[in-house]
């Protein structure tokens, strides 16, 4: 069992630590949150809230600033999983050749 002091020194995210009310023992190692509980939580404020996540994230995405974010994210996300995005496309590319190469006279 790894204690948050070692995983500290030794960079890492997560932790087992004491087990929270649910009885969950993984934990991030720089504010002591249960992982599971903190996923949970978030996902039953976007239920419960999801008008106004959507309202603020169209509002945040017309700034530059969000925009700019948005479009690092994605960059990001592509380098990781480049691999993927193109298995995907060349999928789509050969499910839909015939579709494409037809000629509507």
């Amino acid at each position: 069992m790894t204690t948050r002091q070692e995983a500290l020194a030794s960079g890492l995210r997560y932790y087992n630590g004491k087990p929270c009310k649910q009885g969950h023992t993984l934990r991030y190692t720089k504010n002591h949150i249960c992982v599971q509980c903190a996923k949970d939580s978030t996902k039953t404020y976007f239920k419960e809230h999801r008008e106004q996540v959507k309202e603020y994230m169209k509002t945040y995405l017309s700034t530059e600033e969000g925009r700019e974010n948005q479009r690092r994210a994605y960059r990001n996300w592509y380098s990781k999983n480049r691999d993927k995005v193109c298995a995907a496309q060349r999928e789509r590319y050969y499910r839909n050749k015939e579709k494409d190469n037809v000629k509507v006279v």
